[in-house]
């Protein structure tokens, strides 16, 4: 595949015996970008969860069984990277981006994130609040509102038609048993 006059980029997936299927891309960059992309968004929410798959990217970056939230995020900062996530419809990913040679360190940080989620009770509490507050922001921004709103009429009573960020009383009455048994 050519992306643009002189970069040839080379893009292989392989599927491994756990059926993890891993794509990559060589462009002979020094940076790397590394993704785990699950796939479960809010499309595959039951009503009363709405929102518990955003709910979930915030927590896993709460901390794990073996790294704090700082951890998590120095882990990666401390060698000039970023890592981050999002929610769709979809899918949820976390993603990292570092230079090359410590793609190691980010694979780390992004497995243990997704497959070790501490998911404390007073972190679920804090970004319960947090939640709240984008739903918030959501509904005072035209742009964000409208769009909602419009899915929501396209899509009467389906979860393509649901908010990914939830509603104030999904996530209000979201708890760790119902977090936990969505991861």
């Amino acid at each position: 595949i050519a992306r643009g006059p002189d970069l040839a980029t080379a893009t292989r997936t392989t599927l491994l015996e756990n059926g993890l299927r891993v794509v990559t891309e060589s462009n002979g960059s020094v940076s790397t970008a590394v993704g785990v992309w699950i796939e479960a968004g809010s499309r595959h929410e039951a009503r009363s969860h709405i929102g518990a798959s955003h709910f979930l990217e915030h927590l896993v970056f709460k901390g794990t069984a073996s790294r704090s939230a700082f951890t998590i995020a120095d882990d990666i900062e401390k060698l000039g990277g970023s890592i981050n996530g999002f929610t769709t419809k979809e899918c949820t990913c976390f993603h990292s981006r570092t230079l090359a040679q410590h793609v190691p360190v980010a694979l780390d940080v992004l497995a243990d994130l997704v497959r070790r989620p501490s998911l404390r009770a007073e972190d679920i509490e804090i970004e319960r609040d947090v939640i709240l507050q984008e739903i918030l922001d959501a509904e005072d921004s035209p742009e964000d509102f409208v769009h909602d709103f419009f899915l929501e009429q396209y899509w009467p009573g389906h979860p393509l038609g649901w908010p990914v960020l939830g509603t104030r009383d999904t996530i209000a009455s979201l708890d760790r048993d119902v977090l936990a048994g969505f991861l």
